[in-house]
């Protein structure tokens, strides 16, 4: 393998010299540049990284803790994140923060002890003494997750807005009583759908709050979906609606609505977040943002700092996208006329 005094020799000039072009410490003449970028190409020299980070001062790296890596959406964001870095010449440092507040704190200190860069954030339970504290250590970062002041630059997604649009269409057609399945209240994405629930029944004037059920699971929430979905169909007065605010919950949803032989939606509309791929045709649903844009704006933000960008935290704020389908109708008949 070709070393930094092997593209030295053949160019004939000290390794301080073609130190200095890998570097861009201190200028060097075209001409001289020009026979060492020369000398590369034919040795196919590589710079060792260790060293440039020596020279630099930097480890061209960035820690990236999505939480949890699994999931498809995220995925797909961390994704677009590595290839925009890379093409910077930065290398990102994946972890899986997991479904758990220690783990995903654990991932983004073990993260830190590596030295990088910058750290991007893509959280389920994040507190906000972290970005707190990384922002005092001076250290570039971005937080992509639902509104909120992270103190960080900040990729946001209008969870609540979408939310409420998706109510809206079922108080449009006549529904008093929505009900609401979840996951954990304790994740700042999560949460925002119930907000942005709340805030559609109080702009419908609907006072009842009693339809919300949030599912014991920190995974998969298929099963105890439907447990919860029978559980407020078997009330006296059952929603006509359901809300899922996921699409684990929406199967679920629909596993229960099987079972009992109810039609979506001449019995029961159904309205999901994210959508169900075997249903996409048919649910109504509101979807996350592209996940490539959210992860190229994202790395360009943390590129930015890296590269010296100083000025206030920056937010960017980004829609989900409405899909109105066939899976919501009016009432049944009998709680229109009650």
């Amino acid at each position: 393998m070709a070393t930094i005094r092997d593209v030295a020799k053949r160019a004939g000039v000290s390794a301080m010299t073609v130190s200095r072009v890998l570097t861009g410490a201190a200028p060097v003449k075209d001409e001289t540049r020009a026979l060492i970028e020369a000398a590369i190409r034919e040795l196919g020299y590589v710079p060792n990284a260790a060293a440039r980070s020596l020279n630099s001062g930097r480890s061209n790296a960035v820690g990236l803790v999505v939480s949890p890596l699994g999931h498809p959406w995220w995925a797909q964001v961390a994704a677009a994140v590595q290839r925009y870095l890379s093409n910077k010449g930065i290398a990102c440092l994946i972890a899986d923060g997991g479904e758990s507040e220690q783990t995903e704190s654990d991932q983004l200190d073990l993260i830190l002890r590596q030295g990088v860069d910058g750290v991007m954030l893509l959280p389920l339970l994040l507190d906000p003494a972290a970005t707190v504290s990384i922002a005092r250590q001076g250290l570039p970062a971005v937080v992509v997750s639902a509104p909120g002041d992270y103190g960080v630059d900040s990729v946001q997604i209008e969870v609540k807005r979408g939310v409420r649009e998706l109510i809206h269409l079922l108080t449009e057609r006549g529904h008093r009583r929505i009900g609401m399945l979840a996951g954990s209240p304790n994740r700042p994405l999560m949460y925002a759908r119930y907000e942005g629930y709340l805030d559609a029944l109080s702009e419908a004037a609907i006072a009842d709050r009693a339809l919300v059920r949030w599912l014991d699971a920190e995974a998969d929430t298929r099963i105890p979906a439907a447990q919860a979905a029978k559980e407020l169909l078997a009330l006296p007065d059952p929603p006509t609606a359901l809300f899922a605010c996921a699409p684990d919950a929406g199967v679920g949803i629909i596993d229960a609505l099987n079972e009992q032989r109810l039609r979506i939606p001449d019995d029961v509309s159904l309205v999901v977040f994210n959508e169900i791929p075997a249903l996409h045709s048919f649910l109504t649903t509101a979807l996350f943002p592209s996940p490539v844009e959210v992860g190229e704006l994202a790395a360009e933000m943390l590129y930015e700092r890296i590269e010296g960008y100083e000025g206030e935290p920056r937010r960017h704020a980004l829609s989900t996208v409405l899909n109105a389908r066939a899976s919501v109708g009016p009432p049944p008949a009998a709680s229109r006329a009650s």
